[in-house]
């Protein structure tokens, strides 16, 4: 039932963000957050599994916690 009640709803900002891929603007390392930036302005992001990456490697959006981004490093394909 919930599927067909919802199935031409649009997805909310932040369910539109999941998935989507940005410039690191700040190294993520030593569980220390780092930058992304989204239409003009700057948030915090950091990775699931304390990994590091490095500011100007392209990362993808998997889910959002409170104010910050959960992010993991894009895979070249």
């Amino acid at each position: 039932a919930v599927k067909f009640l919802f199935k031409n709803s649009e997805k909310t900002n932040t369910e539109a963000l999941t998935g989507s891929v940005h410039t690191l603007l700040k190294d993520i390392a030593n569980e220390k957050y780092g930058t992304i930036k989204i239409n003009g302005v700057e948030w915090n992001c950091i990775t699931e599994d304390g990994s590091t990456i490095a500011a100007g490697e392209k990362v993808v959006i998997e889910k959002i916690q409170g104010n910050k981004f959960i992010v993991s490093k894009k895979e070249n394909k």
